[in-house]
């Protein structure tokens, strides 16, 4: 038993470790790197990136600026992209669109962008889609560094407990953490 809580406790750091690496990546460089992925795809794309990105809730707002990134890439138009990231009174904003591809059948109900909207909401913030002609935005506001390291520390803990159903107890949980690359 000690054994198995030792190895949470080792898993629970790697989390933690993982996570820091992670928040370690500036987000004007995820926007670059997002920007610099579909001008290779032959999108022409636009950046306005706020000079005080350091103070972001890059937790919440990265995996959103990669997510919304590949759904560029497998459902626009690949004619053009904008990405925005800028604090508007006390709030973070970041905002993207992009040209939808002439057949493309939109919808604003996929697993991704849920995936998105329950990360914007347990960061305090909204996710709002939008479509308008040929064009697709998507629409982070209200996020903050507050909430989303309240979210993490949910999850930290909520590994710590047992896991309960029916027929079954797992006295212990450990985190995977996958990566995909296109």
């Amino acid at each position: 038993l000690r054994a198995s809580r030792a190895s949470v406790d080792e898993a629970r750091q790697g989390t933690r470790d993982l996570a820091t690496k992670f928040r370690a990546v500036p987000l004007r460089d995820e926007v670059a790197n997002a920007a610099d992925l579909l001008r290779a795809a032959g999108t022409k794309v636009s950046v306005s990136v706020d000079a005080s990105t350091h103070g972001a809730p890059a937790s919440v707002i990265a995996p959103i600026i990669r997510e919304t990134t590949t759904n560029i890439i497998r459902h626009g138009g690949g004619n053009r992209a904008s990405f925005l990231l800028t604090r508007e009174g006390g709030v973070w904003r970041y905002e993207v669109s992009n040209d939808i591809a002439p057949d493309t059948v939109v919808s604003t109900d996929s697993s991704g962008l849920e995936g998105m909207r329950r990360r914007a909401v347990a960061a305090g913030g909204t996710l709002d889609i939008h479509t308008d002609g040929d064009e697709f935005t998507v629409l982070l506001t209200d996020a903050d560094a507050e909430s989303a390291m309240k979210l993490a520390e949910r999850l930290l803990s909520s590994l710590g407990q047992p896991f309960i159903d029916d027929r079954l107890v797992i006295d212990f949980v450990t985190p995977s953490i996958g990566i995909a690359l296109f």
